[in-house]
């Protein structure tokens, strides 16, 4: 049963814009198009480019969805040098959503979560993978002292994204993101994968 409630969607999600429809790869387009039937409404703000899909992308036809194209970005840089735009194109939508989904680890997320508070909209966070597991993974002298900046820049999402599930309602995909979280959210789910039905 559709409600009158209009979802917004903040992904790491890369999307393929293609003579005027959108395509995307994994179980993430199949999932949008599975619950947009629960909603009036869903705001998706995604990666978008404007190119022919590679092969595995399929069509994600959803006639109520509407795309919110953030900047493209590739690398860890990028993404802090474009955290700017994307609140400011985040906040052109921000009041039209009654409920926030914020999917992380990525900064597109955590724009959600901050967006989220600051106008008091309700909102739950999907977290899909644990970065701070992979900050530890990452040596300091992996090509040439870049792996000391990669795991500075890791644990730094990591408190950032600590900080937005702290007292919130959290779905975890795995035992570490679920281990990591259960504690100092609100409520924690653990998942299998936010993909399935």
């Amino acid at each position: 049963m559709k409600s009158k409630v209009t979802l917004g969607v903040f992904t790491v999600k890369r999307f393929c814009l293609y003579k005027g429809r959108y395509y995307t790869y994994g179980g993430f387009g199949n999932y949008i198009i599975d619950f947009s039937k629960y909603f009036n409404k869903i705001i998706l703000l995604a990666h978008v480019i404007e190119s022919k899909p590679p092969h595995g992308y399929y069509l994600v036809d959803v006639s109520n969805l509407e795309i919110v194209s953030l900047p493209y970005i590739k690398g860890e840089l990028q993404v802090l040098l474009n955290l700017g735009k994307y609140f400011y194109i985040a906040k052109k939508y921000i009041h039209e959503m009654d409920l926030i989904q914020a999917r992380m680890p990525d900064y597109s997320g955590i724009v959600g979560a901050v967006l989220a508070k600051v106008y008091n909209k309700p909102f739950f966070n999907v977290i899909i993978d644990d970065w701070y597991l992979q900050a530890k993974n990452v040596s300091i002298f992996k090509k040439a002292g870049l792996g000391l900046l990669l795991k500075m820049h890791l644990l730094l999402y990591d408190k950032f994204e600590r900080m937005m599930c702290k007292g919130q309602v959290v779905l975890a995909q795995g035992e570490t993101c679920y281990l990591k979280h259960v504690k100092h959210s609100k409520t924690c789910y653990k998942i299998l994968s936010s993909a399935h039905n």
